[in-house]
This record gives structure tokens, C-alpha cells and sequence, in this order.
């Protein structure tokens, strides 16, 4: 992977000059969201890299350089950038970058030019029924520094919902969620073996590439050099406490696999999520706020293959299929339709 370095922070006015060339696809609480190639938009672009790699240093990952950008966002075929931008304080709250499937398909009808396909191989029917109708999501950071952080992802889903009007032929979105390598190997193999058994998809579709592939039971060179902690023992009586749970079946280790919810909870996408919350709370982890805000979605999102990521800091990547017919109406509603 290619990373190309940047020779000093874009200049504010610059941004701002070249985003007010564009029209806003959405708003949401004063935040304008954009969509553009970075081919056009060198300074926005370099700004994009620059807050990637301030945002992934601050959770353990990052590539190391300045500006975190690779042969994806330039180029024939170049990602689009996505990005909610606050006018009055001239600064991005939150960045996505992303591409239309039917765009990954090269001549010969092979995948390329997708992020996804250097880390999973993908089943027959993603490639032919799914591919020409989803949309790629990825390399997702919110500016924790902006004066409007807290509307930042809010925004970027009024940004994907007027997407989906550009490109009505979308049923799906996909991609990945990072789970970086301050997180101990313990609470990375709970999170894996908890999607891929409560979120598993109708059949195999993004699997891991087997050079790559996360091995749950690898030592000190996978996610979590911290080591292998056993949470200490629970009451049985704590509905929050992953030793009261009654195991769905085993993970790839023999491990049991908690149930969805804590038992008395009705099965929904926020129950679901406090269940991980209290899972990872005993071994001190905390669940990453882009896995939470794809479980708030639905329960019918999909997680596939995992597998380790060695050109972005040896993170657990794990593949993310979201039919968007699934997504909670409330939710769809409020922030995908105008």
C-alpha cells in the first residue's frame, strides 16, 4: 500500500474555498455534507489524510507518516470522499471514504480498484447479485477536536441517505470495522466469535484470504500483546456478566459463545449492544463507537471473514455487509430520507 506523505497542514481558507466550489448532497445541524474525488480537491484531500491519521494514532493504528492516504483515494477510478464540514468554524467533523460497487469491476469482469478485495476473497454470489448494488464504506474517523464532533456520524448517515438518491441502484452497503492492538486478544476473540455467530450472513460472502486470516488462538503477533486475561469469576445472578450467559455453541478456540442478549432482555439492536458493552467490560475494552453505531442498525447486518490488516498496524479487520432493507425504519426515516 502506497502512503502518500503530506508537506504541511491545508491551510483552512483553502478547504473552504475549494468546498464552496460544490453543493451540498445533505445538512444536519449546521454541518454541510460534501461527496467529491480527491483527483479535483488536493487540499480537502491532503486535510482528509492528515485528520485519518491523527484519528487512527489516537486508538493505536495509523501508518506512521503525516497524511494517511493510499493509491485508493488518487487515481483512475479514484474512492469518492464523503465528508460533513462545519462552514462557520472551517474544519471537517467526520470523513468517509467510498465506492460503488459497480465501479470495482475491471475489464476481464475481475474485482479491483476496492479495498476489500486485498483482504477478502468473495463468494460468487457477493461478486454477481450483491456487488453491482452495494456501495464500499471505509477508512470512517470523526474529528474529535471539532466544535461540532458529536453531530459528526449523524451527519455522515444524512450524507449516505442522500447518496442513496445518487445512486438509487444501492441496496447494500459494505466494508470493515478495525479492532486495533491496544485491545487484548481476549476481548478481540469475544468480539469476533460474537458477530460471527449473531450476525453471521445467509451464507459465506467476503471470506478471509487465508495468508491473512485472524487465528484466535495466535499468540503475542495478533491484535492484543497485552496478553491473554480470563475475566475473574461473576455472580451467576448478574444479567450483565458474560459468565451468566447460557453459551449459543462454541468459537473457532472451543470457546463458548455468549448469548445475544442477557437473559430477560428482549433481542434488540440496543440490548445486543449493551450485551457487548458488559463482555467487554471485563476485560476492561470498551466497543469501538464504529462497531456501535452498525449495531445500532439492525440486527440483520452481516459480519463475515476476519483477518489481520499488516499495512495498517496489524488490526483484526472483520468484513461488514449492511442490507439496507434491514435498517430499523425509525432510524432510516430520520436520517436517510429527506
Amino acid at each position: 500500500m502506497t502512503v502518500y506523505p503530506a508537506e504541511s497542514e491545508p491551510n483552512p481558507d483553502t478547504v473552504a474555498a475549494e468546498l464552496a466550489a460544490l453543493t451540498p448532497i445533505a445538512e444536519f445541524r449546521g454541518l454541510l455534507m460534501y461527496h467529491f474525488s480527491g483527483n479535483d480537491f488536493p487540499a480537502a484531500l491532503s486535510e482528509i489524510g492528515r485528520l485519518r491519521e491523527k484519528g487512527f494514532v489516537a486508538i493505536g493504528a495509523g501508518t506512521g507518516v503525516e497524511c494517511d492516504l493510499d493509491e485508493y483515494d488518487t487515481g483512475e477510478n479514484a474512492y469518492f470522499q464523503l465528508v460533513a464540514w462545519d462552514p462557520e468554524e472551517k474544519e471537517m467533523v467526520a470523513i468517509y471514504r467510498y465506492q460503488p460497487g459497480s465501479r470495482g469491476y475491471g475489464k476481464s469482469g475481475s474485482v479491483q480498484k476496492l479495498r476489500t478485495a486485498d483482504l477478502f476473497d468473495f463468494s460468487e454470489t457477493f461478486r454477481e447479485q450483491l456487488l453491482p448494488h452495494a456501495m464500499e464504506l471505509g477508512r470512517s474517523v470523526a474529528n474529535p477536536t471539532a466544535k461540532k464532533h458529536r453531530f459528526g456520524f449523524f451527519a455522515i448517515w444524512k450524507g449516505l441517505g442522500a447518496l442513496l438518491r445518487i445512486y438509487p441502484e444501492t441496496r447494500y452497503f459494505f466494508g470493515t470495522v478495525s479492532l486495533h492492538t491496544h485491545m487484548s486478544r481476549d476481548a478481540v476473540r469475544c468480539i469476533i466469535s460474537y458477530l460471527q455467530k449473531h450476525y453471521a450472513p445467509p451464507e459465506p460472502m467476503l471470506r478471509s484470504k487465508k495468508e491473512i486470516a485472524y487465528d484466535p488462538g495466535a499468540d503475542a503477533t495478533a491484535p492484543g500483546a497485552k496478553g491473554a486475561e480470563k475475566p475473574d469469576a461473576v455472580a451467576a445472578d448478574d444479567p450483565d456478566s458474560p459468565g451468566s450467559v447460557t453459551p449459543n455453541g462454541p468459537d473457532a478456540m472451543g470457546q463458548d459463545v455468549p448469548d445475544a442478549v442477557a437473559p430477560g432482555d428482549p433481542d434488540t439492536p440496543e440490548k445486543r449492544i449493551k450485551r457487548l458493552t458488559a463482555l467487554m467490560a471485563h476485560y476492561d475494552e470498551t466497543v469501538p463507537m464504529i462497531l456501535k453505531s452498525y449495531m445500532s442498525l439492525a440486527k440483520g447486518i452481516w459480519f463475515d471473514g476476519a483477518v489481520i490488516d499488516h499495512h495498517f498496524s496489524d488490526a483484526c479487520i472483520i468484513s461488514l455487509i449492511v442490507p439496507l432493507e434491514n435498517i430499523d425504519p425509525e432510524f432510516r426515516s430520520k436520517f436517510m430520507q429527506e
